[in-house]
């Protein structure tokens, strides 16, 4: 996505991937914070998966102004909410390896 915005776009754009990758740095260091053992928190940080981000109204309306995002509500498939605070918020779950749910990429042709 970021490489079909335009100037105007691209600092705004690069500003909420920033904030997103700094709540997701911040969450993983509190989640193993405590964790003594080597092995137990490189598996917790390993696993740890955004789920969620949750905008501000002003940031969301301004991603929704691009096409491919009011289409999708997804930030590189991590779905996106509005909500009515100042701070954008992140949701992150850690994943059991042998749980995880397999991906598949589906492809739709539009009928002409």
């Amino acid at each position: 996505m970021a490489d079909e915005l335009d100037q105007n776009w691209y600092p705004e754009y690069v500003y909420i991937n920033e904030e997103v990758n700094r709540l997701y740095d911040k969450e993983r260091e509190r989640i193993t914070q405590k964790i003594t053992n080597r092995k137990t928190k490189r598996t917790l940080r390993k696993n740890l998966q955004l789920i969620r981000i949750f905008l501000p109204e002003k940031d969301f309306k301004f991603l929704e102004k691009h096409k491919a995002f009011r289409k999708l509500h997804n930030l590189g498939g991590i779905p996106v909410v509005k909500i009515k605070e100042d701070k954008i918020r992140i949701d992150t779950e850690v994943v059991n390896p042998r749980k995880r749910k397999r991906k598949t990429v589906i492809y739709v042709r539009e009928d002409k």
